[in-house]
């Protein structure tokens, strides 16, 4: 009689390697860049609605950042 699998699968494996990572790396940009998203430190956008003789609000900040985001992923 053959002994059963014990090891964990390769998939299983990979993808928490892959996990593992990937906190990583959010967690490193979290550090780097803080909480863009509540505190509102688009500095570009909020710097060049200036030069256009604009004020945004947060809110119109958001919206603009999630709008841009989806054009270039």
């Amino acid at each position: 009689m053959t002994q059963p699998n014990t090891t964990e699968p390769l998939f299983d494996s990979n993808a928490s390697a892959t996990l593992e990572r990937v906190t990583s790396t959010f967690t490193q940009r979290g550090n780097e860049y803080a909480d863009t998203w509540r505190n509102a430190r688009w500095l570009a956008m909020i710097a060049a609605a200036r030069e256009l003789g604009l004020v945004l609000t947060v809110d119109q900040c958001r919206v603009l950042a999630a709008a841009a985001l989806v054009d270039v992923k």
